[in-house]
């Protein structure tokens, strides 16, 4: 008598393949929305932190934090921005601050915590020890504020958020990182020990000038926002995107908010711009009395539709 067989046909198999790759195709871009989501709302929550230590910071010094770049240009708003929350070497903000004007005097002379001989010492009353009394408290949380040095130095064992040059950023400078993490860090820890993680790009901050009513100047630094303030911040990161090939240089002319025009655009309400007599609208930004974050979102690209801002588009 013949056995039956009874395993699955050809047919069968198929068939079966052909309805989970249907079903697996259906469910991948629902996971995929809600990882995005998830990360979003994490963004979101970043900068209601942060907007919490901005408050407080004004609370202590009448007014947000510096946002116009340095004179030479290696200081800008994301840097300026984790400066006023943790201070330049995460040992608190110092009130004296020149704000990155002086290059090395600037770091010795307010934050001494970047010398590796820092040591503030009460009993000595020396001048670490006074340093240290006139900071500040921290105004986040470093085990969740995403603080990064900006540049990588393998050498000396320093991590950095990028291993490959920033210039003409301060490459010893610190940002402030979103919470789309694209980027691989080495730390270095105690006992020689190595732990790799990963950081997102620079949460971009600039401060409203109040002096400034007028959102349609000739000079874009005449305007409530100056582009120029993370100008540089902007461009690095698109030049090592590009370079890592992760865009590519039609992408980033197409939707950068270094053009001045563009960055006005970005920010501002669509609701209040008015045609001009001339043609171009004419502006007004959001949060023209405060300050503006913006993470560069998923696409890492600052200036495009995913962006998470601390105003609603």
């Amino acid at each position: 008598m013949k056995r039956k067989n009874s395993g699955f046909s050809v047919v069968e198999l198929i068939t079966v393949i052909t309805i989970v790759s249907i079903l697996v195709s259906l469910l991948l871009p629902g996971i995929s929305m809600v990882r995005t989501l998830a990360k979003n709302t994490q963004q979101k929550a970043q900068f209601a932190t942060l907007e919490l230590g901005i408050e407080a910071f004004k609370n202590d010094f009448g007014q947000y934090p510096e946002s116009k770049k340095s004179s030479s240009g290696k200081y800008q708003g994301g840097q300026k921005l984790a400066e006023a929350m943790v201070g330049r070497d995460m040992l608190g903000f110092h009130p004296d601050t020149d704000w990155g004007e002086n290059g090395s005097d600037y770091e010795d002379k307010y934050y001494r915590g970047l010398n590796s001989t820092f040591s503030p010492d009460k009993s000595t009353n020396n001048a670490d020890w006074q340093n240290l009394q006139k900071r500040k408290d921290l105004y986040i949380e470093l085990g969740t504020a995403n603080v990064f040095r900006l540049q990588a130095d393998p050498g000396n064992k320093k991590s950095g958020l990028y291993d490959v040059a920033v210039a003409p950023l301060d490459k010893d400078s610190l940002v402030i990182c979103d919470a789309y993490k694209r980027n691989k860090v080495t730390e270095y820890l105690s006992g020689g020990e190595i732990r790799v993680t990963k950081a997102g790009n620079p949460i971009l901050y600039y401060r409203a000038n109040l002096q400034s009513k007028d959102s349609n100047a000739a000079a874009f630094s005449d305007r409530i926002y100056d582009n120029d303030d993370n100008s540089s911040i902007v461009t690095t990161v698109e030049f090592i995107m590009e370079a890592r090939k992760e865009t590519t240089a039609t992408e980033i002319n197409s939707s950068t908010i270094y053009d001045p025009d563009k960055f006005y655009e970005f920010i501002s309400d669509p609701k209040l711009a008015k045609p001009s007599s001339s043609g171009p609208f004419k502006y007004w930004p959001y949060n023209s009395q405060t300050y503006i974050l913006i993470s560069a979102g998923k696409d890492g690209l600052y200036g495009t539709e995913d962006d998470i801002c601390n105003f609603d588009r």
